[in-house]
């Protein structure tokens, strides 16, 4: 029983169970690893099989807001978190860009087009 109590707590009580189930349609605890600057904690428990072990609770509804750093983490690339051995960057080298991806904003990634259109609008007023 204490165990189950722990685990809610951790969850961050009744109402971050309901909240994370309700997100994530599963109910995952583990250890603190670190967060990012866009607010993304960072989580291990070693208690899952390998793939499963590692995972981030995203403060954003959007996936890309993750790091690069914490994306090699995750993934395995690696096996130490940015957060105890920072990834070395070169000075030329700016921060990555946010995509917003589909989202109709000017940032939005749209490829160039060097084919015509196949379909074409219908213009009542044009003469035939």
């Amino acid at each position: 029983m204490s165990k189950f109590l722990n685990r809610i707590k951790e969850l961050g009580g009744i109402k971050g169970m309901v909240d994370k189930g309700w997100k994530y349609k599963e109910l995952r605890t583990g250890t603190l690893i670190g967060t990012d600057a866009n607010g993304n904690r960072y989580f291990q428990d070693k208690s899952y099989i390998f793939g499963r072990s590692r995972f981030a609770d995203v403060k954003a509804k959007d996936p890309t807001s993750i790091a690069p750093e914490w994306h090699r983490w995750l993934h395995y690339m690696t096996d130490d978190p940015p957060s105890q051995s920072p990834v070395w960057h070169p000075k030329w080298e700016s921060s990555p860009k946010k995509w917003a991806a589909g989202t109709g904003s000017k940032n939005e990634y749209v490829p160039f087009r060097t084919t015509a259109k196949k379909v074409h609008e219908w213009d009542p007023n044009a003469s035939t």
